[in-house]
């Protein structure tokens, strides 16, 4: 299974697309354990310029982005890291649907997405909080678990 977090810049003014700048995810295997990590920084083609507040809150910005890879290739790549039988674990819907976009938008694959499963639904259904969105933080906070990372 592959737990998925994207980072996407979000338009400036009266444009909608959002555009994925960076992928990150980590492989596990079936007894939950972290077996392979995966990041990579990928170069803005419509939106060439982080959005403020994107890089207020992820600490990406142009110049880290200056020598990142096309998103064609940033695709290959995770394609390749993922491998041919996995599922891929989100946080949210964003995340799924921000990917799905922008594989369309620039005419690449998406036949090779796999089933996906939200988290945060997940959650929620278990802990019968069904009609509230709760952040990642609380539910590590919710199930004792100590974050050494910021998220």
């Amino acid at each position: 299974m592959i737990v998925l977090d994207l980072e996407w810049n979000q338009p400036f003014g009266g444009r909608r697309m959002e555009e994925i700048i960076q992928i990150g995810a980590v492989k596990m295997n079936d007894s939950r354990e972290i077996t392979d990590t995966f990041e990579i920084n990928i170069k803005p083609q419509e939106l060439k310029h982080i959005n403020h507040n994107v890089r207020k809150l992820t600490g990406i910005d142009d110049e880290l982005l200056a020598d990142a890879v096309h998103i064609d290739k940033a695709i290959r790549i995770f394609q390749d890291w993922c491998g041919t039988d996995f599922v891929i674990l989100t946080w949210g819907y964003d995340d799924i649907s921000v990917l799905g976009s922008n594989l369309t938008y620039f005419g690449l694959p998406t036949d090779w997405l796999p089933n996906f499963y939200n988290l945060q639904m997940i959650f929620c259904a278990q802990t019968e909080n069904l009609n509230k969105q709760y952040s990642l933080a609380y539910a590590a906070e919710y199930f004792g678990i100590t974050l050494d990372k910021p998220l």
